[in-house]
């Protein structure tokens, strides 16, 4: 049974390193695939860019690229994730994401727009919103969901976490500043050394952090998963037991309000076996399905 104690963001690391430390030529390799995905394209753009070639063409390039960046962008979670529960994973796992390709597009579309959404209002719910919905391309391709029932996934199992959660992510997003910089100094003073220790810079994070913090997630995610699973257990109990100030309390920390037992049986469903009416309006008040 995992303790609080595997529920913080210490742990979460610890075990996403266990993992790097474990399988580091094929998360070393993904990370590099992920940098050529990533880094490579938009250099591409502003090549087209200064060499006047169109606006189509610059916007059909930055469309194939999103188009394709998105897959990989799911299937690399996800092959993280494999990685971080079991050995024998093949490295063409990492293109898993193109077997769902509709739904990944649609998911990092989404997934996009809430952040930006966020950014646009302030910038506290862009950041809160970000690690909010981080979860769901784990959850997208684990649980086969459609890419908005990932993002409420998400949204439902990173309840309490956030903190802890933003705690990972900043091992990734700290450095990134720093190639930026070097990027932005190399312009300013016409000097391609900036630039060159930049791409360096970039690439080791790509190659170590990236892969660590994505498989910390990867644990972050299970980890998440089983204690929301537990919390609509405990849900249904309480109902069942007619325990009002139990069912309220889980129910303010996000459990499952549809969650069901072994039988099939949801907590509204027991409530209203066992004559508790109070806990019934409760239940429904908060979404439960008949």
């Amino acid at each position: 049974m995992e303790g609080s104690d595997s529920l913080t963001a210490k742990s979460w690391l610890s075990s996403g390193w266990s993992t790097f430390k474990a399988f580091p030529l094929k998360l070393v390799l993904g990370g590099l695939l992920m940098f050529l995905v990533n880094v490579a394209p938009p250099k591409l753009f502003g090549a087209i860019e200064m060499r006047g070639w169109g606006v189509a063409l610059h916007l059909g390039v930055f469309a194939g690229w999103f188009l394709v960046s998105s897959a990989m962008w799911i299937g690399w979670q996800f092959f993280c994730l494999r990685l971080a529960r079991e050995p024998d994973v093949p490295f063409s796992a990492i293109f898993g994401g193109f077997s769902r390709f509709a739904t990944a597009v649609w998911l990092t579309l989404c997934y996009g727009v809430i952040m930006g959404l966020g950014l646009i209002l302030l910038v506290v719910p862009g950041i809160a919103w970000f690690i909010k919905y981080s979860l769901s391309p784990y959850a997208m391709m684990d649980r086969q969901f459609r890419a908005m029932e990932a993002i409420k996934f998400s949204g439902k199992i990173t309840t309490g976490y956030k903190w802890k959660l933003f705690a990972v992510h900043l091992v990734w997003l700290a450095p990134v500043g720093l190639p930026m910089i070097l990027d932005y100094l190399g312009s300013s003073y016409q000097n391609s050394s900036y630039i060159y220790v930049g791409t360096v810079v970039t690439l080791a994070e790509y190659c170590v952090l990236y892969p660590w913090v994505c498989c910390s997630l990867a644990v972050a995610y299970d980890r998440c998963s089983i204690a929301y699973g537990r919390q609509g257990q405990a849900l249904m109990n309480a109902a069942s037991n007619n325990d009002f100030q139990q069912v309220q309390d889980l129910l303010d920390k996000g459990s499952d309000v549809n969650a069901k037992n072994s039988d099939g049986l949801t907590a509204l469903m027991l409530a209203s076996k066992s004559g508790h009416s109070e806990i019934v309006e409760l239940l429904k008040a908060h979404g439960a399905k008949e």
